[in-house]
Order: structure tokens, then sequence, then C-alpha cells
């Protein structure tokens, strides 16, 4: 009868009862493991602890913090697998080379550690959410202190030992959840994961424009997090770290594929904004980077592959020449001395760059066009304005289809015409059908 008393249990109890099957099924997994090592390199054994893993992830992506319970229960010997694979899929790769890495039974280890990537990301998500019993905060302690060192430990060391064949790109995903939900949490270990990840990563991806998709778009993810919640920690690291971030974020905005592209665009500014604000990291910073950056910038905006970038390239050009000219930048940006200051060098050094770049523009156009750059007092339509009409007077775009240069007005202008046309609809009763009326009032 639904009448009889109500029967009340701890809620990670609950959890603990409902993976019961699961954790049984694992623990004999692990017990024979520990008789005979070489029973955890079956196939069967890695399909059965797949499918256990894929279980957990479903129950977190349910029950939320609260799981971190289970997780606890499972935790080590979720380490140990990872840690058994990871070193018979690198030692197959060293004795076979790279195809060994699709081989049955080393395909299907790499599919077991990259559940077990999975349901660690899965756990940090639900640390997310607030929860009446487990709030968010004392979750993400819980997490930073119990389970990211060794996480960190196996994963880190894994990734950094592999071949690029075998590293997973969840790694990364895994790395940029771990600072969107832990911010500066994790900012202590920023320069361990970045020492571990970076370089081999960039290995991967700089060599040609096309291996990697899902590790380039992990990797710019991961930088864009990092900058957006462990800003300061990325300036904490050593310097040739940081000239690899820069460079790197360079490297996508020069990338051909747009998406790529447009993010780098977006990381850099979301930089550029942080580092203003703090003048401490910034002069260094623009001392170093500024040149170079702003002869990268101008570089991909004259090249018709990257038009559809305008806005992005517009607004950091605008932050680093108004940055300038308003006196911001007191680091010397040249070794002229006192006599000539900054907004002055960097308007010749400009000017110079596109006189010789474009021979068919008269040095009086130029130096119209780079006095205007430095004008304080344009907006950014106003400035994006100056820019197009630069642009559309240089060979490279007088022939060409300039739409892109303009698709933020298009865009805009669209828009427009959508809500007079709605405003206009609205006005006569049965136009508009109700359904949409009470979404558009949502």
């Amino acid at each position: 009868s639904d009448q009889g008393p109500a029967i009340r249990m701890p809620r990670e109890e609950v959890v603990l009862r409902l993976m019961e099957l699961q954790n049984l099924s694992w623990s004999k997994a692990m017990q024979a493991g520990a008789q005979n090592i070489n029973s955890l390199s079956s196939i069967e054994t890695i399909k059965e602890l797949s499918k256990i893993l894929r279980i957990n992830i479903r129950v977190v992506s349910s029950a939320g913090s609260i799981y971190l319970h289970q997780l606890s229960n499972i935790f080590n010997d979720v380490l140990n697998v990872y840690r058994l694979y990871s070193e018979q899929i690198i030692q197959a790769c060293a004795q076979q080379g790279p195809i060994a890495t699709r081989l049955t039974v080393y395909k299907a280890m790499r599919g077991v550690k990259t559940d077990i990537l999975e349901l660690f990301i899965a756990c940090l998500d639900a640390c997310r959410e607030r929860d009446e019993e487990f709030d968010s905060a004392h979750a993400k302690e819980l997490f930073n202190q119990n389970f990211l060192p060794s996480i960190m430990n196996e994963v880190l060391q894994d990734y950094h030992a592999s071949p690029p064949a075998a590293r997973d790109h969840k790694v990364l995903v895994l790395f940029s959840t771990a600072i969107s939900v832990l911010k500066d949490h994790i900012s202590p270990h920023i320069p361990r994961i970045l020492n571990a990840l970076f370089e081999k990563t960039l290995e991967m991806i700089t060599t040609n424009m096309l291996d990697y998709p899902e590790h380039r778009i992990a990797f710019f993810t991961f930088i864009h997090e990092a900058n957006s919640h462990c800003f300061y920690a990325l300036f904490s690291i050593p310097a040739h770290l940081q000239k690899l971030i820069i460079d790197s974020i360079v490297w996508a905005i020069k990338h051909t594929e747009r998406n790529i592209s447009e993010t780098g665009l977006e990381i850099l500014l979301a930089l550029l904004r942080n580092v203003s604000g703090n003048n401490q990291i910034a002069q260094p910073f623009f001392q170093q980077f500024m040149l170079p950056l702003i002869q990268d910038v101008f570089g991909v905006l004259t090249d018709r592959l990257h038009k559809s970038g305008f806005k992005l390239q517009a607004s950091i050009l605008m932050h680093l020449c108004h940055c300038t000219q308003l006196g911001q930048i007191t680091a010397p940006l040249h070794s002229l001395g006192n006599s000539v200051d900054n907004a002055q060098f960097l308007k010749e050094h400009l000017g110079g760059l596109l006189v010789k770049a474009f021979p068919n523009v008269t040095k009086q156009q130029v130096a119209s066009f780079v006095q205007g750059l430095f004008d304080t007092t344009l907006d950014a339509n106003a400035f994006k304005l100056h820019l197009r009409d630069f642009l559309i007077t240089i060979k490279e775009f007088e022939s060409e289809d300039n739409s892109d240069l303009f698709a933020e007005e298009r865009e805009a202008t669209l828009r427009m015409d959508r809500e007079q046309q709605y405003e206009y609809m609205a006005s006569v009763p049965g136009l508009i059908k109700p359904v949409d009326i009470e979404t558009d009032d949502l």
C-alpha cells in the first residue's frame, strides 16, 4: 500500500545501492586482474569495463554531485586501469608504430581510457550544479582535493609520454572543464598542466592545417577557459610558455578554417582586454608582443581568405592603437630614446609596413589611414568604416566580393527588417498565430 510509512535513506547510500550490481561486476574484474594481470587485457573484460564505466557516466549525469561518493568507491581501480592500458598502448606503439592504435584490442583499451576521461568530465560538470544536500562549493572542494591531484598524475604523464596517435583530445576537454568549474582553485596547477599539454599538442596541430581537428578545437577551448578563469596564472608560468601561448593564438588567427581563425581572434581580444586591466602585466607584455601582434593582425586583415573575421580584427586593432595613443603603454616599444613616444613610433612603423606591402597606395593615403587608426574619437563603427574604406582601395580587394566586410551591417539590417515586419503584423489582428505571440512574449 502507498499509505505505509516513508522510508528515508541517505542519498549517498541510495547511489551506492543503485550501483551495487555494476560495482560487483567491477570488483570481480579487478580481483581477476589481481590474480592474473593479463585477464584485464582480454577483449571481453575490456568491453565489460567500458559498459560499467558508461553506466556510471549516465548515473552521474542524473544524480549530480552526490555521485562523488560512488566515484570514491572505484576511483583507485579506475586510475589503475587507466595506467595499465596507457602503458600497454605506449609499448605497442613503440614496437609496432602508430598503427598499433588501430588494432582491435588497443582500440578497445583507448575506448576505456576515453570512458574514464568522460566520467571525470561528467563529475566536474555535476559539481557546477547546486544540490540540496551537497552544495556546489563543497563538491568542487572535494573534487579538487581528493580526486584532481591523482587524476593529474596519471593523465598528464600519459598524455606527455604517448605518441601523437595515442593522445586523446578528451584530456584537453577534461582540463578545460576543470578550469571552467574550479576556476581560481586550479590556478596553482596551471603551470604543470601547461607544461604537460602545451608543447605536445602544438607539435600535433601545427604540422599542417588538417590533422587532429578534434585536438585543435579542444586546444583553443582550453586556452579560452584559462584566459577567462585563470588569467593571472597564465602570467606566472615561465616566459617561454607565455610566448608559446601567444604564438599559438597567432597561429590560430592565421588558420584558413574559419571557426579556428575566429576562435583565435576572440581569445586574443579577450586576452588583450585582460592584460590592459593590469598595468604590471601590461607593460612587459606590450613591450614584447605589440609590434609582432599588430603586424600579424594586419596580415590577416589584408588577407582575402580571412575577410569573415573583419569585425574581430577591427576590434583588436582599435584596442592596440587606442591604448597606445592614450599613453596607456608606457614601456618603450623602440630603442630611439625619449624624443619619440610610442604612438609616434607605432604610426611610423605601421606606415612603413603598409607602404612596403601595398605599393599601389600612395604615401599620403597611408599616412591619412594610419592617422585615423589612432583617432580616439572614433567609436567602433566609425573605426570599422575607416578600415573598410582603406581595404577596398588596395589592389587585393578591388575586384573581390567584399560582402563579408559588411556582414555585421547586413545582419543588423535584416534584424531591423524582421522587427518592423513583426510590428506591422502584430498591429493587424489574426496575422500572427497565437503560439508565435506567446513564444515571442516569453
